[in-house]
């Protein structure tokens, strides 16, 4: 049920668009506004106060912990300013999560049709449904809710991940929304 009111949340989000978000451009992650454009040390500065962020993968990390949550990701041009970021919105049980998205995946299927590069689409909707699958048997399954005109994606991915190792888990989802101007 969580997983629910997080999906409709994310999707009802979406659908106030750029005003009620603070523009197409901005964003909060951790509880943090940012904005495409912003100088990394600005970023960073920002961040600092509740999050460690790795520079060189970008990951937003609570600084509380263990254990330790990724909050979102944020990405840097050559001129060292902010040109991706993104911020999750699974639970933090994302395996709790998989059974629903994977009830939306099948019903999302149902509306879309195969294209040639191997992604599903509507040609009037906004939505894609991607499968990737890896060596070894893994895969990732992706719905990709895109705002036209907009910079700002959600997406909701599934795992499946096939390892002798115990200690991962098999089953993962997460809901992340991304604003890019790449």
């Amino acid at each position: 049920m969580r997983m629910m009111a997080l999906v409709f949340g994310t999707l009802a989000a979406l659908s106030l668009g750029p005003a009620a978000q603070g523009g197409s451009d901005a964003m909060t992650v951790g509880g943090v506004s940012l904005r495409l454009g912003m100088p990394k040390e600005s970023v960073l500065k920002v961040l600092s106060p509740k999050f460690n962020v790795d520079e060189a993968a970008g990951f937003v990390r609570t600084k509380s912990g263990p254990p330790f949550a990724i909050v979102g990701v944020v990405g840097f041009d050559g001129q060292q300013r902010l040109d991706y970021m993104s911020r999750n919105w699974e639970p933090s049980d994302q395996q709790a999560g998989v059974p629903l998205a994977e009830a939306l995946l099948g019903a999302l299927t149902q509306i879309t049709s195969p294209t040639s590069s191997g992604v599903r689409g509507c040609a009037d909707c906004t939505i894609a449904i991607k499968d990737t699958p890896s060596p070894g048997g893994s895969n990732v399954r992706t719905i990709f809710f895109y705002r036209s005109g907009s910079p700002r994606t959600i997406r909701l991915d599934i795992l499946r991940l096939q390892s002798p190792d115990p200690t991962l888990p098999g089953e993962t989802a997460t809901i992340t929304e991304e604003v890019s101007s790449r």
